[in-house]
């Protein structure tokens, strides 16, 4: 528009001068002439190319207006480019410093795993240790078992035969006290009587052996009973040693049962945490990515005109639409 009123100007200029000359001739005591031919046909053709330039000066003008324009909308994209960019920033710094976090909490996860596994190889040891002594155990029971079983024959047997030895001896000394009485009267009636007191001499013989024998087989039977009392006492401790080690079994397999369900929880929590990690790193890549798009990415400048002079504004890269749909 100065254009247009600068060029106005020159033209009222023009006008004026071509007047005042008829001024100047009438001052000047000329008379008035017609403007000839050519001047007219000049001054026609300067306002046409007057108009010409007006013209054209206005269709550059508004094409100036609209890169503007263009020019504003792209500075506002830029500036909400650089918005977007520094979103992504702050997004990857946020996803670095989970995935530092989840990195630290999968090392403690793994670092309570191994510790889990080698105490439960422990526990397995100790079971296996516990088993080796229980089947031990058990063979000593039986071993006991078959010891008391055989020491019960015998002791049974040493009963029938100091019970069949008692009554013997019980035989003979009635035999012994029929003998003497036989023995008195038969000393009353006969001092001659040889056989009788041979045979009396005999029967004293035979009952002091079965004495002997029977308070052998009395002592051979006390020894057996306190042999069999000492094995029962061995195996009652067997056997409270055998519920101990039961006890301490059962202890030992719920903690083993304690330690793997704990130690499926933790192998869970561990997928989870490297399912979270994956997820993460490519949710950081694809951000990485995107940021890395809008940097590179430059829009070619568009050409300015060669008469005017427009004023020199940095281009802003255009959005890419993955980009902003992604924001």
């Amino acid at each position: 528009m100065a254009a247009y009123f600068y060029l106005n100007d020159g033209f009222r200029a023009a006008s004026t001068g071509s007047q005042t000359d008829p001024g100047q001739a009438q001052s000047s005591g000329q008379p008035d002439e017609p403007a000839p031919a050519s001047e007219i046909g000049r001054l026609q053709g300067q306002v046409l190319e007057l108009r010409r330039q007006k013209d054209d000066t206005e269709t550059r003008l508004r094409e100036l207006q609209t890169r503007f324009g263009a020019l504003e909308k792209d500075q506002q994209e830029l500036k909400a480019t650089k918005t977007r960019v520094a979103e992504f920033e702050s997004a990857v710094a946020l996803k670095d410093k989970d995935l530092t976090v989840v990195g630290q909490k999968l090392a403690e996860l793994e670092k309570a795993l191994s510790q889990e596994k080698s105490s439960k190889d422990r526990l397995n040891a100790d079971v296996s240790s516990k088993d080796a002594a229980i089947a031990e155990l058990q063979k000593k029971l039986e071993s006991f078992a078959s010891n008391q079983a055989s020491l019960k024959g015998e002791v049974d047997t040493f009963k029938r035969e100091n019970t069949r030895l008692q009554a013997q001896l019980v035989e003979i000394n009635n035999q012994k006290g029929a003998a003497e009485a036989r023995l008195g009267e038969v000393e009353k009636q006969n001092t001659g009587l040889a056989a009788d007191t041979k045979e009396l001499k005999s029967a004293r013989d035979r009952a002091s052996q079965l004495e002997a024998a029977v308070s052998e087989r009395d002592k051979k039977l006390i020894q057996f009973e306190q042999k069999f009392g000492d094995l029962e006492k061995a195996l009652a401790k067997e056997k409270a040693a055998k519920d101990q080690t039961d006890v301490e079994l059962s202890s030992r397999q719920a903690a083993i049962a304690d330690l793997q369900r704990r130690l499926e929880a933790a192998r869970s929590a561990h997928l989870k945490l490297e399912a979270d990690i994956q997820n993460t790193q490519r949710e950081n890549a694809r951000l990485q990515s995107q940021l890395q798009e809008v940097k590179t990415q430059k829009p070619a400048p568009p050409p300015a005109p060669a008469a005017a002079r427009a004023p020199v504004i940095s281009q802003p890269p255009p959005v890419p639409s993955d980009t902003a749909g992604a924001a």
